[in-house]
């Protein structure tokens, strides 16, 4: 979701590539090649990797919430956010990164506190909200994107109006599903919605940040990525150190009970959360706007379908298909604003050849 809404700032933020390993596999160029020039079969490989990542993290989220009942997201995220941190921090040093400097801690702490928040309070909500619910709401960030980059940047859209039109469609579809299912949790419902706006920040945030990290040489992506999970993690540990026994030992014990099928979905799903951070990088740097934008929404079909299908607190009316289509067909439409806009760029630019 992030990354098509803003292909090139990810980019840019990479200075480290994917191992030959992983680019052997996805049939894309060396280590050392350019990353731009990734072929249809390395997004389509990267786009099945990234979105199949997120679908079974959504579910397998919600399988440890309501069909193993361990309603502990916050031991979750911990659990999923200190073991990010140490597989980023392993990859640093096979890899090679930046060293770690206080001053640049400083530069993206803002938009870690947004990574965090945007963590942390979706999947909260996920374990308050219907798997298909969960997907509609989130279908929504282009609305608070389009806002913040206004308000922090004074940008408007291009193709305003069609951006504008995608976005309503974007937002009534999301009402027309809430509509249809008030019986769910309204809390949880604002939580989604704090999240989202959390994630939004997070985006914009980013391109402020930008600007300070170019005057100092850049940041690679790995790096990013380690000071969000770094500042995260330490946000995690105080709020289960404030109140440890129904954050970290009741869910302990819970978990222990439970036995060998609650282990290995917890298990299943840390693992995930590590892949899914590691393949959302893949898909900064090999694939386009347009493929991570029809991925997430397929993603969004498949995990409220299954999601309807696997729990019981998802039921499909026609009135919520009807707004997830609106929702869907908003954001085809912001897509479409999105890609003749990047052509329309490329076309005049001096260097559209290469591109």
């Amino acid at each position: 979701e992030y990354m098509g809404l803003d292909f090139k700032l990810g980019s840019q933020l990479c200075a480290q590539g994917p191992s030959s390993a992983w680019l052997r596999f996805m049939g894309g160029p060396p280590a050392d090649g350019p990353l731009t020039a990734s072929s249809t079969a390395t997004q389509i490989r990267v786009a099945m990797l990234y979105g199949g990542a997120a679908l079974l993290m959504t579910l397998l989220n919600k399988t440890l919430f309501e069909t193993l009942d361990l309603p502990f997201p916050i031991f979750l995220a911990a659990l999923q956010m200190h073991m990010g941190l140490l597989a980023v921090s392993v990859a640093g040093v096979v890899v090679g990164i930046e060293p770690w400097s206080w001053e640049t801690l400083l530069i993206v702490c803002p938009v870690s506190v947004l990574f965090f928040a945007n963590d942390v309070l979706s999947i909260v909500s996920l374990s308050m909200c219907s798997v298909p619910m969960f997907g509609a709401l989130r279908r929504t960030m282009i609305a608070f994107v389009l806002l913040f980059e206004f308000l922090a940047l004074g940008r408007l859209p291009a193709m305003f109006y069609q951006t504008l039109g995608a976005v309503a469609l974007v937002l009534l579809g999301a009402g027309i599903a809430g509509w249809s299912d008030l019986h769910g949790s309204l809390r949880g419902y604002a939580i989604t919605l704090v999240s989202i706006a959390a994630a939004a920040g997070y985006l914009v945030g980013l391109k402020l940040v930008k600007q300070r990290l170019d005057s100092r040489g850049g940041l690679s992506y790995l790096s990013l990525l380690r000071y969000n999970f770094a500042v995260t993690s330490v946000l995690l540990a105080l709020v289960v150190l404030r109140d440890p026994t129904p954050q970290f030992f009741e869910p302990l014990e819970r978990i222990t009970a439970c036995g060998a099928r609650c282990l290995g979905t917890l298990s299943v799903s840390t693992l995930l959360a590590i892949f899914l951070a590691y393949t959302l990088y893949l898909s900064v740097t090999l694939t386009s706007p347009l493929t991570t934008t029809i991925t997430g929404n397929c993603k969004a079909v498949a995990s409220g379908g299954i999601g309807a299908l696997a729990f019981a607190d998802s039921t499909l009316s026609g009135s919520f298909l009807v707004g997830v289509g609106l929702t869907l067909a908003g954001i085809a439409v912001y897509s479409h604003a999105k890609y003749k806009t990047a052509a329309a760029v490329a076309l005049h630019s001096p260097d559209a050849d290469a591109e």
